[in-house]
């Protein structure tokens, strides 16, 4: 039984983190995307599909067999809103 709640914790945690991830790559389409090459931003899912292939291709491009679970979440969480902001900054400087 916990290993059911494990892996089911598990799967909710990974789905959260796209999801953010997501927000994070709809927020920088809107901002740069869109002005530059007057393209719409995509549907959210069409955007979570498009994170999560992403991902897919380039999970064995990193270095995480020595990172924890928690480590490597916490760093993908951090790495969106890192991105997030100097996408912010930027755009509310220069725009």
């Amino acid at each position: 039984m916990e290993i059911l709640v494990a892996i089911v914790l598990g799967a909710l945690v990974l789905f959260l983190v796209a999801l953010f991830n997501t927000f994070v790559l709809s927020q920088l389409w809107v901002w740069y995307i869109t002005p530059a090459f007057n393209i719409q931003c995509p549907k959210l899912y069409v955007l979570y599909g498009l994170v999560l292939t992403v991902g897919f291709f380039s999970s064995g491009m990193t270095k995480t067999e020595n990172k924890s679970i928690p480590d490597q979440i916490s760093a993908s969480l951090s790495k969106g809103i890192v991105i997030l902001l100097f996408g912010w900054a930027v755009q509310a400087i220069f725009a």
